[in-house]
């Protein structure tokens, strides 16, 4: 059983790297988070107007942050959960580092910790588990039909954000190839 979790978590994350790859011929959204920060203060994916943001990767951006919309109201995530621009963000910082070694704990929490001047990592992760949960519980009841019912269980953090940028990349991928 943990064998088979184990695998299956691998093969999620050798889809995405490999929709990653494959995303990243046609698009190049890769930039450097630590000089951002650095230069720009904590605005990767608000767009800070004090800097100036060129016109073609303000729409990369836009173009990633609407497929994320689309793939989160499918999974029924309630916009109005704090939880839910974590997610958001989460997906786009795995997205933009073009890495699938992030950790959850020691890469994304921190960042979006910054990002939103909270007080501790624990809020993040708890925000991100109640957004995930929440959507969970309605489908599992039979409130409403989304994407989550494919989760035999509660799916963790870390299943979860990675499913949603492999759906994204997926997805810009196809998008991409038919233009």
């Amino acid at each position: 059983m943990i064998i088979d979790l184990i695998n299956k978590e691998n093969n999620v994350i050798a889809l995405l790297l490999n929709e990653l790859k494959k995303l990243n011929k046609h698009i190049s959204t890769n930039t450097k988070m630590s000089e951002l920060i650095k230069n720009n203060g904590i605005f990767l994916y608000g767009f800070n107007p004090a800097s100036k943001v060129e016109p073609d990767a303000y729409k990369k951006y836009v173009s990633f942050i609407n497929a994320i919309t689309h793939i989160l109201e499918e999974f029924d995530i309630n916009k109005r959960n704090t939880g839910y621009a974590y997610i958001v963000d989460s997906v786009m910082l795995i997205i933009d580092q073009n890495r699938m070694d992030l950790s959850m704990l020691n890469d994304i929490y921190p960042y979006i910790k910054i990002k939103y001047r909270l007080n501790s990592i624990s809020s993040v992760e708890h925000n991100i588990r109640n957004a995930i949960n929440s959507a969970y519980k309605r489908c599992a009841n039979g409130k409403i039909t989304s994407r989550m019912i494919d989760y035999l269980h509660k799916p963790t953090n870390k299943d979860f954000i990675f499913t949603v940028a492999h759906e994204v990349c997926t997805r810009m991928c196809a998008d991409l190839i038919k233009s």
